[in-house]
């Protein structure tokens, strides 16, 4: 089989705008900037040889595709350009030196909301740069690690170009697209192409390739359409020419609900959902009992604007929603039907779960399962074909062999802080995780390395956890991680692990 492709994340790539140690400044030159986790690709791109290519329909296909009207490309150019920034950020190495580096991204609300890359937003301090030259700072709203992307925020005092959001559902290769970046801090370069490969799966956890030139810098820019939609954020070139990807944005819609209004990471919750996918921002869920469902806001309605801004659409809502203080009331503007309504939402706060009290000894205790199934089964009626204990979740246990095996773990977590947890489970094929009766992760399914992520708000103590997992064939993989108030993201060692005596 031939070699695969080489990932190289844009940035690694980036130019070094300046450096500086205490009380002085260093020498122009480039530098490789780190902080991309190359697990973000494995799902989406390593394993090159296994994706598929959405060509053009059969009927289409004897024919020369059409060109693309050039007044068409020039249109999205002119607008999405201004829609464009650079981003300029600083980092400072262990050794107290400050190194700057460039990045972009791209407009998605007048109020001055921007979407990037997470590994552009590093750890550091942040500028944007607009395409006139003004530049203003950033702050950060929500990120995304394993999906690599992130919301920053400007505040500015007028409204700001931001270009719409397209949908991936009819992109097909040969399709027009322009990319608007900062490669190696030439400010605002523009390049054109066509979309060159849909990954099999591409929606879920693949990405758009293109011919578009992306370069060190490009990260986190915008890949437009030729109605200057926003299609995919720029993440990462393959080694060679030509070969540029793009997150879709069908996938940053899917993720905009966990990342800025999830409720146990805020600790107050407003209690409703919308449509992340409508061209309106139209209410899918306004649980009874709950704030939103105690100001009449209803299943249906239509949000038109948040706190007197206007609302295009269900990102709009998350974004405006979430940037607010969480004892501040959101007052919402609703179209129900034909009338036009006037609400209140008063957020209440998450509250955390108690700790247990009694005797524990460390250790978790496992069942391994046989069989074969596409999703996580019901293990009740199941005979285990081995049990024990064991000091950590993993996939190597008595009992789980290579393939077609479902493994189940039940104990109690020690979490050291009162406050908000993620907890994580990385899993080749599905997996879900529960604190008590709640779950906390859903990653069920058959699918590659895929990491999922939930959060939930906790007592300093011990916690009842339960792990699930199913492998079907190919490769497996099962790792369970956390952080927390005080801890950094990493797999939950064992140390913090118990069960009763």
């Amino acid at each position: 089989m031939p070699d695969k492709p080489r990932l190289e994340p844009i940035d690694f790539r980036c130019r070094k705008l300046w450096s500086r140690g205490p009380g002085q400044w260093g020498a122009r030159g480039p530098v490789f900037v780190g902080g991309v986790a190359l697990a973000v690709f494995a799902a989406g791109v390593a394993g090159l040889a296994d994706e598929t290519v959405t060509p053009p329909k059969p009927e289409a296909a004897a024919q020369p595709l059409p060109a693309s009207p050039p007044d068409a490309v020039r249109e999205a150019i002119k607008l999405g350009y201004p829609a464009t920034v650079d981003i300029a950020g600083i980092t400072r190495s262990p050794e107290g030196v400050d190194q700057g580096y460039a990045g972009s991204g791209v407009l998605i609300h007048p109020a001055g909301y921007i979407l990037t890359n997470n590994h552009v937003v590093g750890e550091g301090r942040l500028t944007a740069v607009f395409s006139d030259g003004k530049s203003l700072p950033c702050r950060i709203l929500a990120r995304h690690a394993w999906e690599d992307i992130a919301v920053i925020k400007v505040d500015a005092d007028r409204p700001l170009p931001a270009v719409p959001l397209g949908r991936n559902g009819s992109l097909q290769v040969g399709d027009p697209v322009v990319v608007i970046g900062n490669p190696n801090g030439l400010s605002h370069t523009v390049t054109t192409g066509i979309v060159s490969r849909l990954a099999a799966g591409y929606a879920e956890t693949g990405h758009i390739q293109t011919t578009a030139a992306v370069n060190g810098g490009n990260s986190g820019g915008p890949l437009l359409n030729e109605k200057a939609e926003l299609i995919g954020v720029v993440s990462a070139k393959v080694s060679g020419e030509a070969i540029g990807l793009a997150i879709p944005i069908d996938r940053v819609r899917r993720l905009f609900a966990e990342m800025m209004l999830e409720e146990a990471s805020r600790g107050w919750r407003l209690g409703m959902a919308l449509d992340a996918f409508a061209d309106e921002a139209k209410v899918t869920a306004a649980p009874e009992g709950g704030p939103a469902h105690a100001a009449d806001v209803r299943t249906g309605d239509v949000v038109a604007s948040v706190a007197g801004t206007p609302v295009r659409h269900g990102l709009d809502f998350y974004l405006l929603a979430a940037d607010r203080k969480p004892e501040e009331p959101l007052p919402l503007e609703l179209r129900r039907g034909a009338e036009t309504l006037r609400v209140t939402v008063t957020p209440t706060e998450v509250s955390a779960r108690p700790a247990l009290e009694g005797d524990f000894v460390q250790g978790i205790a496992f069942e391994a399962f046989k069989g074969n199934w596409s999703l996580l089964p019901d293990f009740s009626p199941l005979t285990p074909e081995a049990r024990g204990w064991t000091g950590a979740i993993t996939h190597k246990v008595p009992g789980a062999g290579v393939d077609l095996f479902a493994l189940r773990f039940r104990g109690f977590v020690e979490v050291p802080a009162d406050g908000a947890w993620s907890f994580y489970t990385v899993s080749d094929d599905g997996s879900r995780l529960w604190i008590g009766e709640e779950l906390v992760v859903d990653n069920d399914g058959p699918h590659g390395p895929t990491e999922k992520r939930g959060v939930v708000r906790l007592r300093k103590g011990k916690h009842a956890i339960r792990v699930e997992h199913f492998e079907g064939t190919g490769g497996e993989a099962l790792q369970v991680l956390w952080s927390g108030p005080g801890t950094a993201k990493q797999e939950i060692p064992a140390a913090a692990y118990f069960v009763r005596p």
